[in-house]
């Protein structure tokens, strides 16, 4: 998963061009109240202008725990059991939206980025560790793969496009693995890169859940 991929799931209704990586997973130099700090940095940070921009699940999920420190500041963990993973938002400006087990999808507004606990600015912290497991992943690093569900027969296509080849027809109530979501716009239809039965290709995401 690269990080343009984190952006689109996390600020999915947000203007990216204004987000921004400032400090990446691995080890660091930065300054703090005027102090030059040295450390390792389990996360990613996506600095917003400024501004507190809205953050949000990336997939359906539940809301495993939030809480308070003074370091992580408000931050919330939101557990995707299809996945396999956690996600950990934390910095934000405010207490999380929404209670520890509360059910959560990619429409669901968790909280804003902010800068409570031990930050420079206003950010999200992004962290990833396997459920289960006490240890944090590069954010880059997470093989996160998206089932979707037809909901008619459809085509898959060479291009993303009515006029693409077609390559062969998903039956209804398939799974497909999803590529990128949201690729392209043509023929009056948004279309997804998704993959089947080993064979990669586009279809049109209406069709999809």
């Amino acid at each position: 998963m690269n990080l343009n991929q984190v952006r689109k799931l996390i600020f999915n209704k947000e203007n990216l061009t204004a987000v921004s990586i400032t400090s990446k997973f691995g080890k660091r130099t930065y300054t703090y109240n005027g102090k030059k700090i040295t450390d390792y940095h389990y996360g990613e940070d996506f600095g917003t202008k400024g501004k507190g921009y809205g953050l949000y699940a990336i997939t359906d999920g539940e809301v495993y725990k939030v809480g308070k420190d003074n370091q992580s500041g408000n931050w919330i963990y939101i557990k995707y059991s299809s996945l396999g993973y956690m996600s950990f938002y934390c910095h934000l400006s405010k207490a999380p939206l929404v209670k520890k087990g509360a059910k959560v999808n990619t429409n669901t507004l968790v909280g804003y980025t902010g800068k409570t606990g031990q930050a420079t600015g206003v950010h999200l912290h992004l962290g990833f560790k396997k459920i289960g497991s006490n240890t944090w992943l590069d954010p880059e690093d997470v093989p996160i793969k998206f089932a979707r569900t037809t909901t008619d027969a459809l085509n898959m296509r060479k291009t993303a496009s009515t006029s693409g080849k077609k390559l062969l027809t998903i039956p209804k109530g398939k799974q497909v693995t999803e590529v990128i979501r949201n690729y392209k716009k043509a023929n009056g239809y948004t279309w997804d890169k998704v993959k089947y039965n080993d064979i990669t290709g586009y279809v049109a995401n209406k069709y999809l859940k």
